[in-house]
């Protein structure tokens, strides 16, 4: 039983993070239509019958998601930091 609520918790933090992460990817302008774009190629492809250009599109798709989402997780690291120091500075 504790097994399963377990696996409920974990399921449940998964979900919201996905859902954190694609609200933020399509929050920058243009980033919807490029995502747009690489499904459209990757879904023609399977549609084709092309599985190596099927293969190219979806590694393209992920390699931008992954560092497109490294780069926003490093961003909102730095301005967390900035945010703590200028909170020092006004306490000061």
């Amino acid at each position: 039983m504790v097994l399963v609520h377990v696996m409920r918790s974990l399921f449940s933090l998964l979900r919201k993070s996905i859902r954190y992460n694609l609200e933020s990817l399509y929050t920058q302008s243009g980033r919807f239509e490029h995502i747009r774009d690489q499904h459209y190629y990757l879904m023609s492809a399977i549609i084709h019958g092309d599985p190596e250009a099927a293969r190219t599109a979806s590694d393209k798709h992920i390699d931008f998601v992954e560092t497109t989402l490294l780069k926003m997780d490093t961003q909102r690291q730095r301005e967390a930091r900035a945010s703590r120091r200028a909170e020092g500075v006004a306490t000061s």
